[in-house]
Parts: C-alpha cells; sequence; structure tokens
C-alpha cells in the first residue's frame, strides 16, 4: 500500500482521514521542540506574548539533543520521548497545533 502524502500545514479534516496502522509520508515545516521550548512557547502563549511562528495547523516533532559537530550546521535529529511534554500539550492543542511527533515507550 503507498503512503499517505500529507504536507503542513495540516487541517483537521485531514487528519480525521487518517487511519490507524496508515503509512504517511510527511512533508513541509515542522516545529522542532524539547521540554524548555515547549515550556517557553506556553510561557508565552499564557503571558499573550507573539511567538516567532505560527502554531495553526502545524505540526511538532519532540526533537531530542544533538551536539553540533565542527563545520556542520546540524547534528543527527531523532524524536525524543513525548510523555515528558504532556503536561504542555493541552495549551498548545488550544493555541492550533494539530499533531505530535515523538518517541513512545
Amino acid at each position: 500500500m503507498a503512503a499517505k502524502k500529507l504536507e503542513t500545514p495540516i487541517t483537521l479534516d485531514e487528519i480525521d482521514r487518517l487511519r490507524s496502522g496508515e503509512t504517511v509520508s510527511l512533508s513541509g515545516v515542522l516545529i522542532a521542540a524539547r521540554d524548555a521550548a515547549h515550556k517557553r512557547i506556553v510561557s508565552s502563549l499564557e503571558s499573550n506574548q507573539p511567538l516567532p511562528f505560527d502554531l495553526k495547523d502545524r505540526m511538532v516533532f519532540y526533537l531530542g539533543p544533538s551536539p553540533v559537530p565542527p563545520g556542520k550546521t546540524s547534528g543527527s535529529i531523532g524524536p525524543t520521548t513525548s510523555a515528558r511534554m504532556d503536561g504542555l500539550t493541552e495549551p498548545l492543542l488550544k493555541a492550533g497545533v494539530r499533531a505530535f511527533i515523538g518517541k513512545g515507550r
């Protein structure tokens, strides 16, 4: 079966059409963040401070830390454990985030 192709920003209608077990090919802009960034984003939302990016219909990638090797712009990128951000999920959903990508058990 071919992967279902999705591009961010993603709408609720597109999410509603997804089914458990489907393979998804995702492209577009992701917001990459982990614990400290989530706390800063939620703090900004709670104090009505503007963010430097739009959360509406976006996906957040729970990015694990990785050192940047000399001469490179980025280290390797991979998911970090999603459960650590559970307490910060609801405000992000209310601000328009549609999905999260991370690592489970």
